[in-house]
């Protein structure tokens, strides 16, 4: 059932004609399971090669929640999921058969049915192991070896949903699942099932996808941004106005940044004297690895034993990291994701520079506003990085001609 308001939605949220195209496929498909909600439709909906599929975590809500038409009762009486207790052998060696998760159903009309005639109702189990991945194949797939538990969670659940709700859900496979059976590309694969579990894609698998995927819905339309370029004299972009630190205060301030939380840490870092005292040397010093950078957030809590691994070991790296790629963009560090403290270390130290803070902070701006594309962004940083770049004004300078600017 597609009206005209449905298709106006759907159109306004994809991207190109083919991302229009696959999502008219994904509503015309499931979109009866979201009572015809399309954005809905299109946020719980993957089409790959043409093909439709829906997310795991969808199947189970939806056919927990589906009311049979004609008896007015939902078909689910009862879904639950467990997780096997591990078991070890004399060498330490977990064994596979025992890593997974269980999903365990029943349906109401045979409940009503076994009462009915006085027999025992079906329990219907479903047990994904990581035995059965290995057996699959997929043992040394990313996804499988930093998130088994969740993995094995969603192949119980999708393959219990066909087998005992068909009625609902017919024979929808998730994302990941339609993804393995039809992709050759092994990191494409990867980016669809972090993708469709809603964890963040890992560095190293991060570029354009070629799969359609259905964009989170927009905002409302804003008036256009005009978009200019700038000569390398623009003062805009070289240091900001260090003069005092009311000029300080409303630097940050302009950058929507919390000045008590810059200021608490700059108190903290600042050796005694009163941010009232300062110059523009102390201001030059401290502001951007220190008030400017979302570190603040963590330094207003008191001095850190140093920005080495030794100093950050007691500091959540995962969050640290996160907030970073948030102001900074997802900076590059070899092996970034396999180790996250070094990473942090990385941009700590990058921070000490004016010309990458500033640099990063305004290409994740317009990486924002869809002004540069991401990989020119990565490209940008993995230049401004290098330790014969990082202090380099020109640098920057040449880098900050080819940019554009959004007034």
């Amino acid at each position: 059932m597609l009206n005209p308001q449905h298709d106006e939605i759907i159109k306004n949220n994809s991207t190109s004609q083919r991302d229009y195209d696959d999502n008219i496929k994904c509503f015309l498909t499931f979109g009866h399971l979201f009572n015809y909600n399309a954005l809905a439709c299109m946020s719980q909906t993957y089409c790959i090669h043409g093909k439709p599929a829906l997310n795991a975590d969808a199947m189970v809500g939806i056919v927990r929640g589906f009311v049979d038409p004609t008896t007015g009762k939902k078909i689910c009486a009862m879904m639950k999921a467990e997780a096997l207790t591990p078991e070890y052998d004399d060498q330490g060696n977990v064994n596979p058969h025992t890593v997974g998760i269980r999903y365990t159903a029943m349906r109401t009309d045979e409940l009503d049915f076994a009462k009915e005639y006085g027999i025992d109702a079906p329990v219907h189990e479903w047990t994904f192991t990581m035995y059965d991945c290995r057996m699959r194949g997929n043992d040394n797939n990313k996804t499988w070896k930093q998130m088994p538990l969740v993995m094995c969670g969603k192949r119980a659940a999708t393959a219990l949903c066909r087998v005992v709700f068909p009625d609902v859900v017919g024979t929808a496979n998730s994302p990941d699942e339609l993804a393995e059976q039809i992709l050759d590309d092994a990191d494409e694969v990867e980016r669809i099932a972090y993708a469709s579990n809603g964890e963040r894609i890992p560095y190293d698998l991060k570029k354009k996808s070629k799969v359609s995927q259905p964009p989170a819905p927009q905002p409302a339309p804003q008036p256009a941004h005009k978009v200019v370029h700038v000569s390398p004299q623009d003062p805009k972009f070289h240091l900001r106005d260090f003069t005092n630190i009311s000029t300080v205060l409303q630097e940050l301030t302009d950058e929507g940044i919390d000045v008590d939380d810059s200021l608490q840490a700059l108190s903290n870092y600042s050796d005694g004297t009163s941010p009232t005292e300062m110059d523009e040397f102390h201001f030059r010093r401290f502001f951007y690895p220190i008030m400017f950078s979302p570190l603040r957030v963590i330094l207003k809590n008191g001095r850190l034993a140093g920005f080495t691994r030794e100093g950050l070991k007691d500091v959540d790296s995962d969050s640290l990291a996160a907030m970073f790629d948030a102001f900074y963009g997802t900076c590059y560090s070899k092996n970034r994701d396999d180790d996250l403290l070094g990473y942090c270390v990385n941009v700590i130290k990058w921070t000490c520079s004016p010309w990458f803070s500033e640099l990063a902070h305004f290409t994740q701006k317009l990486l924002s506003k869809d002004l540069i594309s991401e990989e020119t962004q990565e490209d940008i940083l993995d230049t401004i990085t290098k330790d014969e770049n990082l202090f380099n004004q020109a640098m920057y300078d040449d880098i900050m001609q080819t940019l554009p600017l959004f007034e």
